[in-house]
């Protein structure tokens, strides 16, 4: 399911650009006084793929201004009474859910930073029709990384080097001006989501991604982001851009709801479907 929240400003100013984390801690506020099970499900258990990894299967976009217009990459997001935000959050849950979720957010009052805001409307928004091949654009910038060794691919401008320096291994944050690695890694995080996500429910797939294509249609830039706000060594390095995906109908169904790339639950990886 996906929500359309329309946040209105308690006062003008500004939010940095690592807001996100300010924004999950307010949904993980939200859903616990709600449903303490669900919470605990989220933070605590996941969906889960092999030993070491999870999923949270949840994702949401950047901030949007209501008149539509996107700030890419931009450092500040500018904040005024006079004009509300546009936030999406998207969960691969049941539709007996939905409304549950829809309420838990009706006129609740929160903030991000230093800043407060109070939720005006809460929308259910139509889950579109999927086709084999789709294109999509990124609502929030996607990240893709792993851990590796040093001689693994590697792109300078989405470097970090801060990780396991006495394993002598660092994370790699890879970008899709590389594109035919980049594939390979964005199929695998896919496939993985998709695999956690039927064990969850009781099934045991192996998901075969030799007919996935996808094309890279328009690259438009980085973005730096925080994981934890006041930790400067934190940082990760997303991508915005519109790519073209063919697989098959489920596969794009999943996709919508929890985001593409690693760290949904941060905030990245949103996609909406361009016709």
């Amino acid at each position: 399911m996906r929500l359309k929240l329309k946040l209105k400003w308690r006062q003008n100013g500004f939010l940095k650009n690592h807001y996100k984390a300010f924004i999950q801690a307010f949904i993980y506020k939200m859903i616990q006084a709600n449903n303490e099970m669900f919470s605990y499900f989220l933070h605590n258990v996941g969906y889960k793929h092999g030993e070491n990894k999870t999923f949270k299967h949840f994702t949401f976009s950047d901030l949007y201004y209501e008149s539509g217009k996107a700030l890419r990459g931009r450092r500040d997001f500018h904040i005024s009474t006079q004009e509300n935000v546009i936030l999406y959050l998207s969960f691969s849950i049941d539709d007996i859910a939905q409304h549950f979720i829809q309420g838990m957010f009706m006129k609740q009052k929160g903030r991000l930073g230093m800043m407060d805001f109070e939720i005006v409307g809460v929308e259910i928004q139509p889950k579109p029709t999927f086709l084999s091949s789709q294109k999509y654009e990124l609502l929030s910038p996607i990240f893709l990384s792993q851990v590796a060794e040093r001689d693994a691919f590697l792109n300078p401008l989405a470097r970090k080097e801060n990780f396991d320096r006495e394993k002598d291994k660092h994370q790699y944050y890879y970008c899709p001006l590389h594109f035919e690695k980049y594939k390979a890694f964005f199929f695998k995080n896919l496939k993985e989501k998709i695999e956690s996500h039927a064990f969850a429910h009781g099934e045991d797939k192996d998901i075969n991604t030799d007919n996935w294509e996808m094309t890279l249609e328009q690259y438009f830039s980085p973005r730096a982001e925080r994981a934890k706000p006041k930790d400067k060594r934190s940082k990760l390095i997303g991508h915005y851009y519109s790519f073209t995906f063919l697989a098959p109908v489920e596969v794009h169904e999943l996709l919508y709801e929890c985001g593409v790339g690693s760290e949904n639950a941060l905030g990245f990886g949103m996609v909406e479907v361009i016709r």
